[in-house]
């Protein structure tokens, strides 16, 4: 979804509570930062939320999560109502008008790379150990 920047906290708060998620990722630049610094103010915030501060631009971040999907590592379902949205804004990177589930992909696949306690239990890292991505 496009969400108004007022909308994108209680966003977050939901996609969490639906999917139970143990962490999410939170690029803190931008109107992230503010997105980010209002989650702190609550109870519990810093148990789940990993902030990324990128010092790259989108593209030198996609490239360097790129021999991830090379490797055919990165695992899409079959169907989806979001998939062709997805798909079609991968694909046409980085000369689309959008591309922030590309940036969002890219910060995903960059935050298994830091094998901590959300990630280390992943079946990639529990049979890949030495190349899990």
């Amino acid at each position: 979804k496009r969400l108004e920047f007022h909308q994108i906290e209680s966003a977050i708060l939901s996609m969490r509570q639906k999917y139970n998620a143990s962490a999410v990722v939170i690029e803190v630049s931008g109107v992230g930062r503010a997105i980010g610094n209002s989650l702190l103010k609550r109870e519990g915030t810093r148990t789940w939320m990993q902030p990324v501060d990128p010092k790259l631009g989108k593209l030198e971040r996609a490239l360097a999560q790129t021999p991830k999907i090379e490797r055919k590592r990165v695992y899409l379902p079959v169907s989806a109502p979001w998939l062709e949205t997805f798909e079609n804004e991968i694909a046409s990177f980085p000369m689309s008008k959008f591309a922030d589930q590309v940036d969002s992909m890219v910060h995903f696949l960059g935050f298994l790379d830091l094998r901590n306690r959300w990630t280390i239990d992943l079946t990639a890292y529990r049979y890949h150990r030495e190349r899990p991505f």
